[in-house]
């Protein structure tokens, strides 16, 4: 498409002067491109015809009389352009409104498909780490039933002292290992579980804002 035939500032406002002779309202750009037969770019016209528009009100209001009233053409003419500005910038405000709130809703959904998501995870690591905990702990208690059948063993059994000390010995090393794992395991659970809480409360926050 080529680009459109420029127009002049004044065949411009004399477009707009005359559409608000003949119409008897506010005269709107894009009414005034239609009347140049086209011509004429859209936001060129509009921008030359509210600064028109403006200097026009200014002017008005130096020259203002306070002894006379304004005539009724004058009053419904202004009347019907202040509706007229008061119904665009409504519709402006509620395009911005209506797009802010899409954006809300679509980064609160996101929000909380995201915390669901590392709850889900969380909450699969929290019964990895009770299912290990529970089988470390039966493992401690057989370990621990050894050791105590080792060592009354070793007491009943003078001649195989040296042979149940190292049995002993190697038991105990096991249940001291195994007792590391299992604090390790209970300090591994115990951040899971606060992290956990952490993510609840974030879940709450977002559940909140979004009924707010």
């Amino acid at each position: 498409m080529g680009r459109p035939q420029e127009v002049s500032d004044q065949e411009i406002i004399d477009a707009g002067l005359a559409i608000e002779r003949d119409a008897g309202r506010p005269a709107r750009p894009d009414a005034i491109r239609v009347r140049l037969g086209g011509r004429g770019n859209a936001g060129r016209i509009r921008r030359v015809w509210e600064e028109f528009v403006t200097r026009r009100e200014q002017e008005a209001e130096r020259n203002r009389d306070p002894s006379r009233a304004l005539s009724p053409a004058m009053m419904a003419f202004m009347t019907a352009d202040l509706e007229q500005r008061k119904t665009e910038d409504t519709r402006r405000f509620m395009s911005i409104y209506r797009a802010a709130e899409e954006d809300l809703a679509a980064r609160f959904a996101a929000e909380r498909e995201s915390v669901q998501t590392e709850m889900a995870a969380l909450k699969g690591r929290l019964d990895e780490a009770y299912e290990e905990n529970a089988s470390l702990e039966t493992q401690s208690s057989d370990l621990r039933k050894l050791v105590a059948e080792a060592n009354n063993a070793q007491k009943a059994e003078q001649k195989r002292a040296s042979t149940m000390e190292a049995h002993s010995k190697r038991l105990r090393e096991e249940l001291a290992n195994t007792k590391g794992q299992l604090e390790r395991t209970r300090s591994d659970l115990t951040e899971v579980k606060t992290e956990l809480a952490k993510m609840t409360e974030r879940a709450i926050a977002a559940e909140t804002l979004a009924k707010a």
